[in-house]
């Protein structure tokens, strides 16, 4: 009796070890992180390798290659708003051919292509399934002719060069001079256009000190507008013309600039004024 009081006191004196949970465990804890950040550390090396973009790559070529068997090749290329292209460099430029898988080319790069074209503006590329591509140009209208530097190009309404652009069949369209002119062509060809009888006239004009237009007609006679308002000093030209017949009477110079009369002025003679028909000098 005494010998087992006695194990039992010393039993109650020891401490009692718990249990440990097993995921404090040292060895699982290096097992479980081997087994999460493993599949990671082998796809980062598989990425870099290159061998991830060459898989995609070689699958997205089984894919193209089985929508092509399905049916899904160009069969026709329809093509809209060609007038000045050669169809020949848009159709090389479009790069496709019948029989093409559709899903092989990338529409955005062929945009591009095409808007590297001399006269395309802008391009629209898109597939219509199974077999159609639709290509739409939207090209630059030429609007005059720009001389600068001995060179001659042709401008559209904005203002842009149009580069690398043949000439031909465009004799008719007026000629600018200077460096700012092709910005400012839109603006002087409306004013032109209120009065047609000047506007026949008229073969070139030189932009002066990026302020002002001089016009030069087909008899040589040079009209000089004002920087402010020339639709108006057309408009007065129109009128004298009308009255006096001013573009008749072999002067050498037409000095609109003064808002109440008109100058003209000869090479054999001293220069003369008109004033503003109706108005008293």
């Amino acid at each position: 009796m005494k010998d087992s009081d006695s194990d039992a006191s010393v039993n109650r004196g020891r401490k009692r070890r718990r249990a440990s949970p097993i995921w404090r465990s040292a060895r699982l804890r290096i097992v479980l992180g081997l087994l999460v950040f493993a599949p990671f550390v082998a796809g980062v090396w598989w990425w870099s390798s290159g061998r991830a973009a060459t898989a995609a790559g070689e699958a997205a070529d089984r894919a193209i290659a089985c929508a092509a068997a399905l049916g899904f090749s160009v069969d026709e290329i329809l093509l809209a708003g060609r007038e000045m292209s050669a169809r020949a460099s848009v159709m090389k430029a479009i790069g496709l051919r019948r029989g093409h898988p559709i899903f092989g080319f990338d529409p955005e790069s062929v945009r591009r292509r095409l808007e590297r074209l001399p006269w395309v503006r802008s391009a629209t590329v898109r597939r219509m399934l199974p077999g159609t591509v639709v290509v739409e140009l939207f090209e630059r209208q030429p609007l005059a002719i720009w001389q600068h530097k001995g060179a001659f190009s042709l401008v559209n309404a904005e203002g842009a060069v149009i580069e690398h652009a043949s000439l031909e069949g465009f004799s008719g369209l007026l000629t600018v001079v200077g460096k700012d002119a092709p910005g400012h062509a839109a603006e002087l060809i409306e004013v032109l256009a209120g009065e047609p009888e000047v506007m026949v006239r008229t073969k070139a004009a030189v932009r002066v000190a990026e302020r002002r237009w001089n016009l030069h007609l087909e008899n040589g006679i040079v009209v000089q507008l004002p920087e402010l308002d020339p639709a108006s000093a057309l408009a007065r030209l129109a009128t004298y013309e009308r009255a006096h017949g001013v573009l008749e009477q072999g002067v050498a110079v037409l000095d609109l600039r003064l808002p109440d009369r008109l100058i003209l002025r000869t090479d054999s003679e001293a220069e003369r004024s008109l004033v503003r028909p109706g108005q008293r000098t």
